[in-house]
């Protein structure tokens, strides 16, 4: 049976799984060749080996030399490709020292085109007579064939999957056969020519044992490089699927992973098998990710059709700089007009309101036929599930997860990432959007004076109902409308979070059947963006009704019901309408809900769009989202208190009671349950909530060696625990980060249970 990742599902009668038999099956029937593939005795290995240290290898392959450094025989390299830059057997220097046996007219320059011109260039040579990109320099060959002392063999390593990424077979012969012997010996007989063809992780692992015997290696290191590859496929999807059930996310996620931008290419060959082992979806149709198929161009239109939930940027070729340049240039920059012809398709793609877009170092990680693809299949894992936090930990602990320099992730998020490169060009983009959305908000508030029922959106031409034309037909539809008057009602539940624009709930407290028609008694609105403080705030709510309930029944038996106490509780966050993100804390609106649905309590959703910049669209928001609140309320005249998690910060709690004293001032009073506790009982009561805290943002301007706060240990995915608050508060940072140094996501899912969370229970 032809298996690569997983059983075949009708052998075995149940779910696809990842089986160690299965995956090696194929790559031990692959190598099952003439000599019945059997192990050499150790005898056998000791006889060869005065034979093999007289072996050479040229490798034309940066897999290749990958393998052979894995192999240990690094010292056996005579000269590597251009390209080569990976050999663990050899330091970087020695590796840099050894001669380059390719040249290529493209590569030097490379770094100054954009890809839409070296996919032309590309093409074009690959139509010329020739067609190829590289030369093989046949001096380097030679020079390799007379080294002293002479080798018994000499190995040169090449390809026949891609002429555009390595010279191909017939170059390689060719050279070969120009070159005579001085001495009379036979070159041919000196001279192997490997030619590998990987295209599934299994064909990459039987690659493995081609090249180790043709260059010498014990079947013992063959059998160690191959079976680490395999396995560490397999642990991934193994740690992921385990952990999958306990996330709380209802499905898996749909990944696009792109070979190439300008024009979109999908990966195809072993990307498909490194999404599986990921445990994600390909965003793209995929039939059988055990049967090798080709990348292939696509258009953003199919892009947008699929609609995936991650996309990652590997594009061949290029490191991880250079993809987070090129990513942000097609999604973020002033260029995406001009590749998709159309910014409003990409900007309403789900991964792209989320910000899950991310760059990777594709030539290492991705397009690279090498035991590195099981790095990169651990790396798609990381950002595929960055939602997460317990699986993000146990993706980051295994040992197929890459160690990179100062602990820096071995990704970049596109839009998280600093903005120095093209910052310019990116304030310009948001200049642009603001004043296009203020411009229809003016068109639409001059339509309705006008009692009109549709106007012009002046940024694509379409026309749009006005709130006049949905007040006159009495009820919402339920798609989600810009200037639905009806909080979004009719919108199916699964759907508000992603659709609506106007504030509307988004998420109903789950009572028992009979009190289910019931009116909400809400008296408090929590203001929540996710993180720790506004949690904190919660729960010192939640602790406070606790007591109140134990204090007033004296002699009776205390009964306290968490979920009456959080009825009367509603979480109202705002974030931005257009990328779906909750500002500062840079959380996916859908995490926020996530929260609500696990603590069981209320949620108001407030999309905020641009313009006002006095303020007074904040204002009417907030305004709006309170009358929703009120409209579930039996008494529409009900008194709420406005609550907020914020700690000291004296300038912020008298904004805050300048901004709503005068726009809301009847029937609102203001509460900040956390005002002036000390940092000491905060964390006191983060750490017995159970609740794992994690940064979810960083202002990169206030960390480095001046403040002495190193991104090795405050970066996003970073704990936010006891020993991050002792080392933050050594350097006099703030501790909890109130000045901006941070910002944090409360993964309350991970918590005991929910009453210990909420501070209602004892751990």
């Amino acid at each position: 049976t032809y298996v690569v990742l997983y059983g075949e599902k009708a052998a075995r009668g149940g779910e696809d799984e990842v089986g160690c038999e299965g995956l090696r099956a194929k790559t031990n029937a692959a190598s099952a060749g003439g000599d019945g593939g059997g192990r050499r005795s150790i005898c056998e290995e000791m006889d060869a080996g005065c034979d093999e240290q007289r072996v050479r290898v040229v490798s034309m392959l940066p897999s290749a030399t990958e393998i052979i450094g894995r192999l240990g025989l690094g010292e056996r390299l005579a000269a590597v490709s251009h390209e080569c830059d990976v050999c663990e057997d050899l330091g970087r220097a020695q590796l840099a020292a050894l001669p380059r046996v390719t040249t290529s007219a493209l590569d030097a320059r490379a770094t100054e085109l954009a890809q839409s011109e070296i996919e032309r260039y590309v093409k074009d040579a690959m139509c010329a007579e020739g067609g190829s990109l590289y030369g093989v320099d046949r001096d380097v060959v030679e020079s390799a064939l007379r080294d002293e002392p002479r080798p018994h063999k000499l190995v040169l390593i090449t390809q026949t999957l891609c002429n555009v990424c390595a010279p191909s077979r017939a170059q390689v012969t060719s050279c070969c056969a120009s070159l005579s012997a001085q001495d009379g010996s036979s070159v041919d007989a000196r001279i192997q020519v490997v030619s590998v063809e990987p295209r599934t992780c299994a064909e990459i692992a039987h690659s493995v044992r081609v090249i180790g015997e043709a260059c010498g290696a014990q079947n013992c290191a063959i059998q160690r490089v191959s079976s680490e590859m395999l396995d560490s496929l397999i642990a991934l999807r193994a740690t992921v699927s385990a952990l999958f059930p306990h996330s709380r996310l209802e499905r898996r996620p749909r990944v696009a992973v792109l070979e190439w931008l300008d024009p979109p290419y999908d990966a195809g060959h072993w990307v498909p098998e490194m999404i599986a082992a990921a445990n994600c979806e390909s965003a793209f149709s995929c039939d059988d990710v055990r049967a090798p198929r080709k990348s292939k161009q696509i258009s953003w239109n199919d892009v947008r059709d699929s609609d995936p939930d991650v996309i990652v940027v590997a594009c061949c070729g290029f490191d991880a700089a250079r993809n987070l340049r090129d990513a942000r240039s097609i999604f973020c920059g002033e260029r995406a007009n001009a590749v998709r012809g159309d910014l409003a398709q990409l900007a309403t793609l789900r991964a792209v309101r989320d910000r899950r877009v991310y760059a990777v170092d594709g030539n290492r990680y991705f397009a690279r036929p090498a035991p590195s693809v099981a790095n990169g299949a651990a790396i798609l894992a990381r950002v595929a599930y960055d939602n997460a936090p317990s699986l993000v930990a146990a993706i980051e602990a295994l040992p197929s997860y890459p160690s990179t320099p100062q602990n820096a992730p071995p990704w970049k998020n596109i839009f998280s990432a600093s903005p120095s490169l093209q910052e310019e060009s990116a304030q310009a983009r948001d200049a642009k959007l603001v004043d296009v959305e203020e411009l229809w908000h003016t068109a639409h508030e001059a339509a309705c004076a006008a009692n009109e029922r549709m106007y012009t959106d002046p940024a694509t031409g379409l026309r749009v109902f006005t709130r006049v034309a949905h007040e006159q037909r009495g009820k919402c539809c339920g798609s989600g409308c810009r200037h639905c008057p009806f909080a979004h009602e009719n919108v199916a539940a699964e759907r508000r979070a992603g659709v609506i624009q106007q504030p509307a709930f988004v998420f109903h407290q789950q009572r028992a059947e009979a009190q289910n028609d019931a009116q909400s008694q809400i008296t408090t609105v929590l203001f929540w963006s996710g993180g720790k403080d506004s949690f904190l705030a919660l729960r010192a709510l939640m602790r406070r009704a606790r007591r109140s309930a134990s204090d007033s029944t004296f002699s009776t038996p205390f009964s306290f019901n968490a979920d009456d106490a959080l009825s009367r509780i509603c979480l109202l966050t705002t974030f931005d309408a257009r990328t779906r993100v909750v500002a500062h804390q840079e959380l996916p609106f859908e995490r926020v809900v996530q929260q609500a649905k696990f603590l069981n309590v209320s949620l108001v959703g407030v999309p905020l769009h641009s313009g006002g910049a006095d303020g007074s669209r904040y204002e009417q928001r907030i305004a709006a989202a309170l009358d929703v609140i009120r409209a579930q309320c039996a008494a529409q005249d009900q008194t709420l208190t406005l609550a907020f998690g914020d700690l000291h910060l004296e300038h912020i709690i008298e904004w805050r009671k300048q901004m709503f004293a005068p726009t809301l001032k009847t029937n609102v009073r203001l509460e900040f349950p956390l005002r002036d506790v000390p940092y000491e009982s905060l964390l006191d009561e983060l750490e017995q909530s159970t609740v794992p805290c994690v940064i979810s943002a960083c202002d990169p301007a206030l960390r480095g060696d001046a403040v002495g706060i190193s991104e090795q240990w405050l970066h996003e995915g970073a704990a936010f625990d006891r020993a991050l608050f002792q080392r933050l508060r050594a350097t006099g940072a703030d501790a909890f980060g109130e000045n901006g140094e941070f910002h944090t996501y409360a993964d309350v899912s991970r918590a005991t249970s929910r009453f210990i969370a909420l501070g209602v229970a004892e751990n």
